[in-house]
């Protein structure tokens, strides 16, 4: 069973790094629709005003999404670039011209050993 896609409106393009070659970094670019981007995730509001920690969430259903036809694996599963994507620490989002680092992936399973969800966390 999958979320609603209207809580999921958004699409980021994932960039995982592959080895370097000759001393270039290289990386395949993978655009990732339905996904809930969350821009406003590190805001606390304290008694002095509202304070940003430039951290940004990602939601993931690992049951409903489009990535060019690409499977949606665990870290340790990644061994395919051409048709494999994955969220891993230190890997790139792309949304709206902006960059962010993936720093945390946590990966919630509450019905058995399958992801259900991802949630990426981005500074």
């Amino acid at each position: 069973m999958s979320s609603p896609r209207f809580l999921r409106p958004h699409t980021i393009t994932v960039r995982n790094f592959g080895p370097e070659v000759d001393n270039e970094a290289t990386y395949t670019d993978t655009v990732f629709q339905h996904v809930k981007f969350d821009g406003s995730y590190g805001i606390t509001l304290g008694s002095r005003g509202a304070d940003s920690m430039d951290t940004v969430l990602i939601i993931v259903d690992c049951h409903d999404y489009d990535a060019q036809g690409k499977t949606l694996v665990l870290e340790h599963q990644y061994d395919d670039p051409d048709s494999q994507v994955c969220f891993r620490t230190n890997d790139v989002i792309l949304y709206n011209g902006h960059e962010y680092e993936i720093s945390q992936v946590k990966v919630t399973d509450p019905f058995g050993t399958d992801p259900e969800f991802l949630e990426v966390t981005c500074a």
